[in-house]
């Protein structure tokens, strides 16, 4: 099972569970803190294809955005849609279940 996530908090919490993840991230030093922690991480922005084809998308089970911006939400979802096949189960955010560290 494949998780894109955001935050180094979420990864700690979803990795303590034994859930596998790759983060895609913009911040370039964000993302070489997680690679320092053993944890997978893609630089570059989610709302470009070829990152969350980097980003293993086609074998993930849940996409998990992080970010208040509606638009690219919107757009990483199309893309994570159509590079799975819509395969990924929508999930709208007010009946996901919550994760805590």
């Amino acid at each position: 099972m494949f998780f894109i996530a955001h935050t180094v908090a979420s990864t700690e919490a979803l990795g303590a569970r034994g859930i596998r993840l790759v983060v895609a991230e913009q911040n370039r030093e964000l993302v070489e803190r997680l690679r320092e922690r053993n944890v997978p991480a893609v630089s570059g922005d989610a709302t470009e294809p070829s990152v969350l084809i980097q980003a293993h998308v086609a074998r993930a089970s849940l996409l998990v955005v992080a970010t208040p911006n509606t638009f690219q939400v919107r757009k990483m979802v199309e893309i994570a849609l159509a590079i799975t096949r819509g395969v990924l189960e929508r999930v709208d955010a007010a009946s996901a279940p919550i994760v805590s560290a």
